[in-house]
């Protein structure tokens, strides 16, 4: 029998994470010793990306960013919704009339998403394109 985390126990987990992150920057700036930082800059999936590093020679920071731009341009040609055949265009397409077997990856975010929206009382949608003529993407 398979054993899942408490939701509230991923929630504090989760949240801990994301205020260590935010504060280790912050505590490392306050030190006497400033640490070099080299900042990387691509536009991917349609705007722009800032990745900053710390403690890397320019090298490694080359490399590790073009990882990160490597990670984006995947993750932008198997979801993208307006790019190509993709599961979600698939989804969108299908929406209301079939379902879709969707690969595990994609299966994951779109629960993580369902998750966030609960949690945030719907402030988080991933069901955006209701609000499509809101904006213009052009």
């Amino acid at each position: 029998m398979k054993k899942t985390l408490p939701l509230k126990f991923l929630v504090s987990v989760l949240t801990v994470a994301i205020v260590s992150l935010l504060l280790w920057p912050g505590a490392a700036s306050a030190a006497p010793n400033r640490v070099n930082t080299i900042t990387r800059k691509a536009t991917v999936m349609g705007t722009n990306l800032e990745v900053t590093f710390s403690g890397l020679d320019n090298r490694r920071a080359d490399k590790a960013f073009a990882v990160i731009v490597k990670e984006f341009k995947r993750i932008e040609r198997e979801l993208s919704e307006w790019r190509g055949e993709t599961y979600v265009v698939k989804i969108n397409k299908n929406a209301g009339k079939a379902p879709v077997a969707v690969p595990s990856e994609l299966f994951m975010i779109i629960k993580a998403a369902d998750m966030v929206s609960c949690l945030s009382n719907g402030a988080f949608d991933i069901t955006w394109a209701s609000m499509w003529g809101l904006w213009d993407f052009s």
